[in-house]
């Protein structure tokens, strides 16, 4: 006997029911049929295809696609474009749309990123002009401009800047 078959005969005596053996044989192959059915339509229904992973926020083609980037790939792109890290992955999310878009706001740049942008620009690098105190010259470069020449930090506080002489000095008198 089926397990199939056990199990209807045990339905049946539990709810008394009057059913023959034959009745019972064709109860337990039409339900059988109906349980492959429905096995057949289960697996042969759509199934929800997973996305493919976007490794690079600035491929998406519309918000929705930077559902498919985890947060630390979302945090990495806002770090390359000085945007601020952190944060919900919905935070994140708008913030990275808003950047592909250009439209982003004070809000979504980063503190670090303001400051790097305040900073001047070093003057171009040359040799030191100045001398060691044994009397050679300095082998440092020099990064700072002062009267025209290249001194290096260490050289640079020992220099008095040259002023120019101005007509409003001497009109204070």
């Amino acid at each position: 006997m089926s397990t199939m078959t056990v199990l209807f005969e045990k339905f049946i005596a539990k709810h008394e029911l009057e059913i023959s053996t034959d009745d019972l044989d064709g109860l337990c192959k039409q339900a059988l049929l109906m349980m492959f059915e429905n096995a057949k339509e289960i697996s042969s229904a759509p199934t929800k295809e997973k996305s493919e992973k976007l490794d690079d926020p600035a491929k998406a083609t519309d918000r929705n696609d930077l559902r498919n980037c985890n947060k630390d790939v979302l945090n990495a792109f806002c770090k390359e474009n000085g945007l601020r890290v952190g944060g919900t992955k919905k935070e994140v999310m708008d913030r990275v749309w808003r950047c592909i878009q250009e439209e982003s706001d004070e809000d979504d740049i980063s503190p670090r990123s303001k400051a790097k942008k305040e900073k001047k620009k070093p003057a171009p690098k040359g040799e030191c002009c100045g001398k060691t105190a044994k009397g050679t010259p300095c082998q440092v470069a020099g990064d700072e401009t002062i009267n025209g020449k290249c001194y290096c930090w260490r050289h640079a506080k020992d220099i008095v800047p040259v002023k120019e002489d101005s007509d409003s000095d001497s009109d204070d008198e």
